[in-house]
């Protein structure tokens, strides 16, 4: 029992560290003592989940909680970390039973209110988020995470002068956020304030200068205020972010490409699609004018965007083809 306590001490030391390796071989060492230890299942599962092998840590989960009810044990983080297993597969139902249980043991516990508000802002359910988040900041008026969704859930309301007044602590405590200075941006946008979109839009992009969601906002900012050639610019450094690799893909295996789709993700998780067919390319130049044709078709810049991404099918070996789609190459930004 000391041996496994040294260990766990060990390996709790070895991750603040940032040594994940060793950290995971010593709970390994922990688990070849004492296989059902419910502590050392669950961080092992979470490696594993970390690595993609979701059944793996699907079935150490199981173990865990099994063995902390045995003991009787609080098995609120345990439930937890199944909630986000379940999130990472796709399946909300499970993932809300699984914070409802932590909230049956533990009332008002704040990872398990601001889960089941980040289910109800993807399922579109913005009320039901406000609350849920307005719950963890009376727990933690400090938690940034949850005022930026807070925010993220009015805007979803259209109410983006309260969005701002709700981001404005969150943006002090942590300026060089770069996902806040984005919905900072986007709600200076939707306020009508260009001028100050504009500067949240540069302040993030001087830490990640290549964000594809900054530029596109940027750019809807600079052609607001009138600033119509540096706005082209913007849109145009957002859509060439990934149409690049797309181009240098395609000259490699010597394809060309007749479709380019762009896949915009918003804040709320609503996913939209645009595309657009002409003659097969696989010129770079050719790809980011019509990206950038594409984005123009969305409302990224005006809502905070999670994800931008290009991808180019109807793949072909002849130039000059009319043939019906031969496949599909994404690139997500």
């Amino acid at each position: 029992m000391n041996n496994i306590r040294a260990w766990l001490e060990r390996a709790i030391a070895l991750e603040q560290r940032g040594d994940y390796a060793a950290a995971r071989g010593l709970y390994e060492q922990v688990l070849a003592e004492a296989p059902e230890h419910p502590g050392a299942l669950l961080k092992t599962a979470l490696f594993e989940q970390a690595a993609g092998d979701l059944a793996s840590a699907r079935a150490k989960l199981a173990r865990a909680l099994r063995a902390a009810q045995k003991a009787e044990l609080s098995t609120a983080p345990i439930r937890l970390a199944i909630a986000g297993l379940a999130e990472r597969a796709n399946d909300p139902a499970a993932a809300r039973a699984a914070y409802d249980q932590v909230l049956a043991e533990v009332p008002r516990h704040p990872a398990a209110t601001f889960g089941l508000g980040q289910l109800a802002l993807q399922e579109g359910d913005a009320k039901a988020a406000e609350a849920r988040f307005r719950d963890v900041i009376a727990m933690h008026s400090d938690n940034v995470a949850a005022r930026a969704q807070l925010a993220n859930a009015l805007l979803a309301q259209g109410a983006a002068d309260l969005a701002a007044t709700e981001l404005a602590p969150a943006l002090a405590s942590a300026p060089q956020s770069v996902p806040l200075r984005h919905l900072a941006a986007t709600v200076a946008l939707l306020q009508g304030d260009a001028i100050a979109a504009a500067a949240h839009c540069r302040a993030g992009l001087a830490v990640a200068p290549a964000h594809a969601g900054l530029l596109t906002t940027l750019g809807h900012a600079l052609r607001a205020s009138g600033t119509l050639a540096a706005a082209a610019e913007a849109f145009g450094a957002a859509a060439s972010a990934t149409p690049g690799d797309a181009a240098a893909w395609l000259a490699r295996r010597e394809l060309f490409a007749r479709t380019v789709t762009l896949k915009v993700r918003y804040s709320d998780f609503t996913t939209i699609t645009r595309s657009h067919t002409e003659p097969a390319t696989r010129d770079e130049e050719s790809i980011v004018r019509r990206a950038v044709a594409l984005l123009d078709r969305t409302d990224a810049g005006r809502r905070p965007v999670r994800l931008l991404g290009v991808s180019v099918h109807n793949l072909t070996t002849n130039e000059h083809t009319t043939e019906e789609p031969q496949g599909r190459l994404p690139f997500d930004s």
